[in-house]
């Protein structure tokens, strides 16, 4: 693909493994971001939104909404506060 062409991103993502997918948009030369939320009844890393849609150019952020279980969105809270605090955290 020349790196000036049009990536295409469409609807079709929505209900997708969130990690393949990022995987795949990271080598067509986007760049994803992940946000997380709680949507009851859909599969913990289950994407549910993305945007922009359409035609974007490489380089584009890319935001990704994936389900998340409520125990983790309380977790990834705590951990942004801390490290808001300048503490660091070990994975």
């Amino acid at each position: 693909m020349n790196e000036s062409e049009p990536i295409a991103i469409d609807a079709g993502l929505i209900g997708q493994p969130a990690r393949p997918v990022v995987r795949e948009l990271r080598q067509a030369g986007l760049v994803p971001r992940i946000e997380w939320t709680h949507i009851g009844g859909v599969p913990a890393g289950t994407i549910i939104a993305v945007k922009p849609r359409g035609d974007v150019a490489p380089g584009t952020v890319v935001i990704i909404t994936v389900a998340a279980l409520q125990s983790d969105l309380v977790h990834v809270e705590a951990r942004r506060c801390l490290q808001g605090l300048f503490v660091t955290i070990a994975t």
